[in-house]
């Protein structure tokens, strides 16, 4: 049985507590390894920085170590800066003017949701499919462009 004393005025809800928490495991892997962690090693992260967060729900401490709770957290901290490339290209396929804006939108929402709301990694939930997809697209668009 664990005996934690919970600060009241730190109180928060468990979902926002989680976010939070892995912004800051974030924030804290950046500083600490600016190239990143590697492929699903959020984990490593994860358990280097959690005991230096206070927490007010002690379930936090325990609860998506592997997955940061979305899939934005999980890249940055795996792959550090060069999870830039990934965020440039989304950026780019969305303001791409030579793809329709019906595609854009059928890929761009579900990428958009599990990476910034809720999302559990890439192989769930569809995200590395839709990105793939994305990203096909946007190399044909851009090699019609070069021709």
């Amino acid at each position: 049985a664990h005996n934690y004393v919970r600060n009241s005025a730190k109180k928060m809800n468990l979902s926002t507590e989680i976010y939070k928490t892995s912004l800051l495991i974030t924030i804290n892997a950046l500083s600490h390894k600016p190239l990143g962690y590697g492929f699903n090693n959020y984990n490593e992260a994860f358990n280097q920085f959690i005991q230096s967060i206070d927490v007010y729900n002690w379930e936090t401490r325990g609860l998506n170590t592997k997955d940061g709770s979305n899939t934005f957290v999980k890249i940055v901290v795996e792959f550090g800066i060069f999870s830039l490339l990934f965020f440039y290209f989304l950026i780019s396929f969305f303001f791409n003017n030579r793809i329709d804006n019906k595609i854009k939108i059928f890929l761009i929402l579900p990428i958009t949701i599990q990476l910034c709301i809720r999302g559990v990694g890439y192989f769930n939930g569809g995200f590395l499919l839709f990105s793939f997809i994305a990203l096909l697209i946007w190399l044909d668009s851009n090699s019609r462009n070069n021709l």
